[in-house]
């Protein structure tokens, strides 16, 4: 009897299936190298981040780098797209959600180490994440592009110019004068209060509880909430002044006063006390709030219509993104102001 041997097919009969070999760690490896890359790349992409804002803020970068810049706010996030896929092993660079997504970690752990170490107000953040977030992806776009197909060390070189974009993008950005512009934010609202009644809770404002103040989204992302204002004199040339929760105060200045109907008042923050940051930003180069201005007009069955208007100046080479969110943190805050005065003038009146 001869020899055992391995079966083999008939010609032309299917080959049967063969299983590839296991791997040690199996099918977990490659998200496990996934995610070792992800960690380095965030880890790597942060350190970068945060050495490049404190260089931002540094007294010798003088005033050719400036954190409210496209430089830093578009091209710094692009950079931090571009470091994790650099970092990222063979099969990670490979992947395209991988490329687009992985600099967001990095974008949001900036964000929160930045409120932290408490180099801005929560609300700026806010308004910069998305830059942030689709500057990294874009970064990460143009990494996979560059280095997705057996990158040399030239090519390397090529896909981390990125990093020294915004040191030469800012100084240039920063001999360009912004342009202005200027912005109206409007409100009403129908009290059921003769305006008598609603004019009295507009000109002064006493202390409004915690049980008046409803939070809402901006007071979530760091704008404090009103207080009082509380009026010296009337007519015009009077002052209000109206304060907030963390100490902020503003000098409101009456330039228009019709008793019953009309109030218009400047709106300065008072310097003479601490100012949170970063309010104290408000009136300088690139944001101020010219004037506040409530229309009373008497509406139907003794109701009331109240209106709520400001002004603001907004200056940076961003206008349109800038004001899309002043227009709605301005629109937010009075509309619960206004809200306040309707409650209190209805209790009044009742």
């Amino acid at each position: 009897m001869g020899s055992m041997s391995p079966t083999r097919p008939a010609p032309g009969a299917p080959e049967p299936d063969r299983k590839p070999p296991r791997t040690p760690g199996g099918r977990w490896l490659p998200l496990r190298r996934r995610g070792l890359s992800l960690l380095l790349g965030t880890s790597v992409a942060v350190a970068y981040s945060l050495l490049t804002e404190l260089a931002f803020r540094a007294n010798w970068a003088g005033a050719l780098l400036a954190v409210l810049s496209l430089g830093f706010l578009a091209v710094m996030p692009m950079a931090i797209g571009v470091l994790t896929v650099v970092v990222a092993d063979a099969e990670a660079r490979r992947s395209w959600p991988y490329a687009i997504f992985a600099g967001w970690p990095a974008c949001f752990i900036l964000a929160m180490l930045t409120i932290v170490l408490s180099l801005d107000a929560a609300i700026c953040l806010v308004m910069a994440l998305p830059i942030l977030l689709v500057s990294a992806s874009l970064g990460g776009f143009i990494a996979r592009a560059i280095l997705g197909s057996r990158p040399s060390g030239p090519v390397y070189a090529v896909a981390l110019l990125p990093l020294f974009l915004p040191y030469l993008v800012t100084p240039i950005e920063r001999q360009i004068a912004p342009a202005t512009s200027v912005r109206q934010v409007r409100n009403t609202i129908v009290i059921a209060a003769p305006r008598a009644v609603v004019w009295e809770n507009v000109v002064r404002v006493p202390t409004i509880g915690d049980n008046e103040w409803h939070t809402g989204w901006t007071t979530l992302a760091g704008l404090p909430a009103p207080r009082e204002a509380a009026l010296s004199g009337s007519g015009v040339g009077a002052v209000r002044d109206a304060s907030f929760a963390d100490g902020l105060t503003f000098t409101e200045r009456i330039t228009a006063w019709d008793e019953g109907r009309h109030l218009r008042f400047t709106i300065a923050v008072d310097r003479t006390r601490p100012v949170p940051k970063p309010f104290g930003a408000i009136g300088g180069p690139n944001f101020a709030v010219n004037y506040g201005d409530y229309t009373l007009e008497d509406g139907p069955d003794g109701t009331t219509l109240l209106i709520l208007e400001s002004q603001e100046r907004v200056t940076t080479h961003f206008n349109a993104y800038a004001a899309w969110w002043t227009d709605r943190i301005m629109s937010d805050l009075q509309g619960r102001i206004l809200s306040v005065v309707r409650a209190r003038s209805e209790g009044a009146a009742h």
